[in-house]
């Protein structure tokens, strides 16, 4: 039977239709979850103030501050993932230096020792809450700001020696152990002056010979420069000897300073 060119006009609508009416009825995909944006926030804080702060100054192998990190999505804190963190000394990249599995009982990083200039900060992987029956919640991995660490030199096994009359022998050792490091001794004669330049051994010891005052202190100070990894620092002493009718007696006093 042959179709007419109304007839093939009209099949050809009822085709159109009919796919129209099955795009209509096939089901829409499902949105995808949103996600909760989320904040790290990492200080120091001092366990004897509880006071915060984003830089923290050390003595060579001394623990810094304690660690505080806090992760929220602005109205609590999230009950899934894992927080790292993260320390970048001068000229290198970050490195993991520990992490924290489980964010759901808060984050707890170990103090680290001061061992060099250090930058740290906390990257938080982000997660999914466990749905018990009114759905999930998923947070948004973050990265907290950074902090600080000073590390200064360290002056250790500091003492003296006297040997009669006006002269005294100051020692010490620096931490870490330095071998022919630059010592510089000054000594305050209104303002400081260079008084002797001297180098660190094998051991990262350094002696000098300094004169006393007669009846009177005098001060000296060993200073070390600073490098890319560790602060300037310097130490004090003053040495006085007195005379009486018997003998003379020599006197110091050793002060470390950071």
């Amino acid at each position: 039977m042959r179709t007419t060119k109304l007839g093939a006009t009209l099949a050809s609508l009822a085709i159109t239709a009919g796919g129209a009416t099955l795009l209509a009825t096939t089901p829409a995909q499902a949105a995808a979850p949103a996600t909760t944006p989320t904040t790290v926030q990492l200080s120091f804080t001092d366990p004897g103030t509880g006071n915060q702060y984003s830089g923290w100054r050390a003595l060579y192998g001394d623990r810094v501050g304690t660690l505080t990190t806090v992760i929220s999505d602005g109205t609590a804190a999230p009950t899934a993932g894992s927080a790292t963190l993260q320390r970048r000394l001068p000229g290198h990249g970050w490195t993991t230096s520990q992490t924290d599995a489980d964010v759901s009982d808060g984050v707890t990083f170990t103090s680290p020792k001061a061992l060099s200039n250090a930058t740290y900060r906390v990257q938080y992987s982000g997660g999914t809450s466990v749905d018990t029956g009114s759905g999930t919640t998923t947070w948004d991995p973050s990265t907290s700001n950074t902090v600080q660490v000073l590390t200064y030199w360290k002056f250790t096994h500091l003492g003296y020696k006297w040997h009669g009359g006006l002269d005294f022998t100051w020692h010490g050792a620096l931490s870490p152990h330095a071998k022919h490091h630059r010592v510089v001794i000054q000594v305050k004669r209104g303002s400081w002056k260079n008084y002797k330049v001297v180098r660190t051994n094998n051991k990262g010891h350094w002696s000098v010979r300094v004169r006393s005052g007669h009846n009177h202190w005098v001060h000296y100070r060993a200073v070390v420069a600073g490098t890319k990894t560790l602060h300037k620092n310097y130490t004090l002493a003053k040495f006085r000897t007195t005379y009486s009718r018997n003998a003379p007696a020599p006197t110091a006093r050793l002060l470390t300073r950071r």
